[in-house]
């Protein structure tokens, strides 16, 4: 798989790096501006923070910013009203395994799941802003209907 630096747009609006790797991958994977989604996803965040009871909603509570990392439960319904799908790469007790390097991936643009990372795939090329999770294992990706 080929690699090829895409930051999303966030060096349009912000300085460094960061933990922002939802909000890069969803700006790319959907073709929307970078702030737009930060913004939104930052809105989406808080108020869960605020309605959730459970461990993750009470540490998100203290920092809500997608810098700071973006809870599965905040992202995966905004990719389903994006139009993208799951579609599940592991199951329990199998031993076939994807990894992000191989090309079992299918062509066409997928929001890529590895460990503790989301990263968009167009056409077997990732767009990132670091190609340090190619050996990565694919838990699953998200495609657009």
């Amino acid at each position: 798989m080929r690699y090829t630096f895409n930051d999303g747009g966030r060096s349009n609006y912000f300085k460094g790096r960061t933990g922002d790797c939802v909000v890069r991958a969803i700006a790319i994977g959907a073709d929307l501006d970078y702030k737009e989604v930060y913004d939104l996803i930052h809105k989406r965040q808080k108020e869960w923070a605020n309605k959730s009871r459970s461990k993750a909603a009470v540490k998100c509570r203290k920092n809500p910013s997608p810098r700071a990392g973006v809870f599965k439960q905040v992202y995966k319904p905004l990719l389903k009203e994006l139009g993208f799908e799951w579609v599940s790469t592991c199951e329990v007790g199998s031993s076939y395994r994807i990894y992000l390097n191989s090309n079992d991936l299918p062509n066409g643009t997928l929001i890529v799941n590895t460990r503790r990372h989301l990263s968009c795939v167009k056409d077997r090329v990732l767009h990132d802003s670091h190609s340090q999770s190619l050996g990565d294992m694919v838990y699953g990706y998200w495609v657009k209907n």
